[in-house]
């Protein structure tokens, strides 16, 4: 099923451990329409801005796939309201800077540099219009998983 000009929600909603694991990971009509929308307010403009494909490598998860991929209990991907994207051609803090550097034009409500390697975006719930704003970095520690507030390439 065709989202936008340029995302499908087969892209959302596969998952190589649901595969590997047999597990359901087909979203509610509820959830369709949160992907919908984090689809057609923020990636497909992100798309349009930036005249690149972007790369969907963590979309929807329902709650197994969450839970097996050691995902946050209260992960925003379980609600279609978050994607871990990448761009061909550009590094993760490209990207993130990017997106964050145009925050008034597109309306996440976080957005993660993660471990360097990809960017988490989240919209705000349904209705509800983007209030924090807020970027962070990721970056794996001793102790686990560690969030530093704003966009850092080097963590002392």
């Amino acid at each position: 099923m065709k989202i936008s000009e340029n995302f499908s929600l087969e892209e959302f909603t596969f998952s190589q451990t649901a595969a590997r694991h047999g597990i359901d990971n087909r979203p509610s009509t509820e959830i369709i329409k949160n992907i919908e929308r984090l689809v057609t307010t923020l990636l497909q403009p992100v798309r349009n801005d930036l005249g690149k494909p972007i790369k969907v490598t963590s979309g929807y998860r329902s709650f197994a796939v969450n839970s097996a991929v050691g995902g946050a209990r209260g992960s925003k991907h379980m609600k279609g309201l978050a994607a871990d994207i990448v761009v061909d051609g550009m590094t993760a803090m490209e990207l993130a800077v990017f997106i964050s550097n145009r925050r008034k034009k597109y309306p996440f409500e976080k957005l993660i540099l993660e471990f360097n390697s990809w960017v988490h975006v989240e919209v705000p719930e349904t209705d509800q219009s983007p209030v924090n704003r807020k970027t962070y970095t990721a970056r794996r520690t001793v102790e686990g998983t560690r969030y530093y507030d704003g966009l850092i390439s080097e963590v002392v």
